[in-house]
C-alpha cells in the first residue's frame, strides 16, 4: 500500500532556513550599519538553505549550505567581538530611549542566531 505524498508538509531543512530568515531580518533592523557584513554573510547561508531545500537530486547543495553555515558561525565569532559594543554605542550616538531598547532588541538576535546556527548545522 502506498501512502499519498504530503505536498505543502514543508520539510525540515526549509523550516531551519525560515528561522534563520527570522533571526537575521531581526538582527539587521538597525544593525546593518555597524555590521554590513553579517547581513551579506547570513543572506549567503538563507540563499544557500532556499537552493538546498529546492533541490533534491543531489547533496552538492546540503553540502554547500552546511559550508555556509559554518563559514556563517566562524565570521559571526569575529564580527560580534569586533563590532559588539553596546556602551560605545549609547555613549557616540546619545540616542533615546526608545531607539536604544530597539537597537538592543536586534543586537540580541546575532547572538540568538550564533546559538541556533550551532546547532541547526547539525540537522
Amino acid at each position: 500500500m502506498q501512502f499519498p505524498q504530503l505536498a505543502g508538509i514543508p520539510t525540515p531543512l526549509s523550516i531551519v532556513v525560515l528561522i534563520h530568515f527570522f533571526f537575521a531580518s531581526n538582527a539587521l533592523i538597525t544593525n546593518f550599519d555597524w555590521m554590513p557584513s553579517y547581513a551579506f554573510t547570513h543572506i549567503a547561508v538563507i540563499l544557500f538553505g532556499l537552493w538546498a531545500s529546492r533541490e533534491k537530486k543531489g547533496l552538492e547543495p546540503v553540502i554547500a549550505y552546511v559550508a555556509a553555515v559554518l563559514i556563517s558561525i566562524l565570521t559571526d565569532i569575529i564580527q560580534l567581538g569586533v563590532y559588539f559594543d553596546d556602551t560605545q554605542f549609547v555613549a557616540d550616538h546619545e540616542v533615546g530611549t526608545k531607539y536604544r531598547d530597539t537597537w538592543r532588541y536586534s543586537a540580541a538576535y546575532p547572538l540568538t542566531t550564533l546559538a541556533v546556527s550551532t546547532s541547526s548545522g547539525l540537522l
